[in-house]
């Protein structure tokens, strides 16, 4: 197996910068809401707070009730822009950076030993440790890897949180018969009707057209 892309997904990144930025947050319910007071909703969930259900678009008065304990902090993007531009830079050492996808999604080409499963396995962990180390171990990221852009974003977010999956034809379909048509990126409501009229009603199905 040859792999060329390397995709890497921060774990609830706002909120993961926010318990960096303050300890006393750190393994305690997180929410990160778009502005101050009880009317508005949440736009990133640490995953402590994810485990009682809060998530994004949450309402913050339904995240009280789902998870009593929550800590709310008012999104602060500038920061979140300037630990986005750390990462990238740890990153971009280990393997070329292509693409900043989105402020806590990369895009990596591999190269040489890289492009093996052993090595890209290597390599993660590697990077793992070091932005952990260097920008801080609140970090975390998942990684997928893939022969192209799309399949390593999708198995980079098959196991959450701090996760490595790899997609290639040698496990298609089987690694994402688990999942919905919709749970692809890029299949909308419309797109998900097209693909019914033509009989692509699951994973395996796609595939094989």
């Amino acid at each position: 197996m040859k792999f060329n892309v390397l995709y890497i997904d921060m774990n609830s990144f706002f909120a993961s910068v926010e318990q960096h930025l303050n300890p006393e947050l750190r393994g305690r319910p997180v929410g990160i809401t778009a502005t101050e007071g009880d009317h508005g909703s949440c736009v990133a969930a640490s995953y402590e707070a994810k485990a009682f259900g809060v998530k994004t678009g949450t309402r913050v008065r339904e995240a009280r009730q789902l998870c009593p304990d929550i800590s709310f902090i008012p999104s602060r993007h500038r920061v979140y822009v300037r630990y986005n531009l750390a990462v990238a830079e740890v990153l971009d050492r280990f393997a070329e950076l292509t693409r900043i996808r989105s402020v806590d999604e990369f895009q990596l080409a591999l190269s040489g030993e890289q492009k093996t499963l052993a090595g890209a396995t290597e390599l993660v962990a590697q990077m793992k440790a070091a932005v952990a180390k260097e920008v801080g171990e609140s970090l975390r990221f998942s990684a997928g890897i893939g022969p192209n852009h799309l399949l390593a974003k999708i198995a980079g977010k098959l196991e959450k949180p701090d996760g490595f999956s790899w997609l290639a034809e040698e496990n298609m379909p089987q690694a994402l018969a688990h999942l919905e048509l919709d749970d692809l990126p890029g299949i909308s409501k419309g797109m998900g009707g097209r693909l019914a009229r033509a009989g692509i009603k699951d994973i395996p199905s796609l595939v094989a057209l």
